[in-house]
């Protein structure tokens, strides 16, 4: 072998390492995806099981304002459906969510509104009832989930630098092998030249895996933007939820409080129209002795 063949070699020897270096920092890229999804698939999971069992809690603890129970729990099972079905980048569940939420936000309010009704019971206790809408555990779970978006994001991000720079490289890599490809062409019939085909090959698929892999992380930066507005959502709602709950509490309350002084009123002047009575009874009497007398 002539020295130019050594220097054939060693070129192509250099080729496929660097190749192999590149699929290596492209596997482990994916590698820290996928990590990165599974601790978000593990965080809604928790998040799925906990909002199930605040339900569960809801349904089955006693309480002094059971005519809340429905509206709670109801409000809580439309929260969670978008964390069972794996459905927290899917616009149309959130509008569902929302629309779920409003009716019981409706059923709330006709319960506050019935209870200055004669006979319904006044007994007001806001703490038993937003004890389970301020759980730190649901607040911490959705913090996780955006903990979580944004290290994928992160990776997300590495991963395009990487998908860049394997880019420029392939360029540089293409550039060499157009000179290599020029000075095997003059002995087609050697190993070199069969050797030097296959590695043109496998360069071609290994780009074509890398460009199919650039749009599905484009694909996937689409789904994390729609993640982070849907969670970003999710606290908006649960805060106005609170907001609102607390609100409606206040009012009923102030509501059995008017209740409670309009029918001590009511007992005041019922007995003042006794008394008024029996004076009037009383006084007449008086009169009709009088009368006869007089007569």
């Amino acid at each position: 072998m002539t020295p130019a063949h050594y220097v054939w070699i060693y070129g192509l020897a250099e080729a496929l390492a660097l190749s192999l270096v590149l699929t290596a920092l492209f596997g482990i890229q994916w590698w820290r995806l996928r990590r990165d999804r599974q601790k978000l698939e593990q965080t809604r999971r928790a998040i799925a099981g906990m909002l199930k069992q605040e339900i569960g809690r809801i349904t089955s603890k006693p309480t002094a304002r059971p005519e809340l129970r429905k509206s709670r729990a109801d409000c809580l099972a439309a929260l969670a459906k978008p964390f069972k079905t794996r459905q927290l980048a899917d616009e149309e569940a959130w509008r569902a969510v929302m629309e779920n939420v409003g009716q019981c936000f409706d059923h709330l309010m006709r319960t506050t509104q019935e209870v200055s009704e004669p006979g319904h019971p006044s007994v007001l206790d806001a703490s038993d009832d937003t004890d389970g809408l301020s759980t730190a555990e649901l607040d911490s779970g959705i913090d996780s989930l955006l903990t979580g978006y944004q290290a994928g994001k992160s990776a997300i991000e590495t991963n395009r630098e990487a998908t860049a720079e394997l880019k420029r490289n392939y360029q540089q890599l293409q550039l060499a092998n157009r000179n290599l490809r020029h000075k095997l062409q003059l002995d087609k019939n050697s190993d070199l030249w069969q050797l030097f085909e296959t590695y043109e090959r496998n360069n071609a698929v290994f780009m074509k895996t890398l460009s199919v892999k650039e749009r599905s992380y484009n694909l996937l930066v689409k789904e994390f933007e729609a993640l982070r507005e849907s969670l970003q959502h999710l606290q908006a709602i649960i805060g106005n939820y609170r907001k609102s709950v607390h609100k409606l509490l206040l009012e009923r309350s102030g509501l059995a409080e008017e209740n409670k002084q309009l029918r001590e009123q009511h007992e005041v002047t019922d007995r003042l129209v006794t008394r008024l009575n029996r004076n009037y009874d009383t006084l007449r009497n008086e009169y009709t002795k009088l009368f006869e007398t007089i007569r």
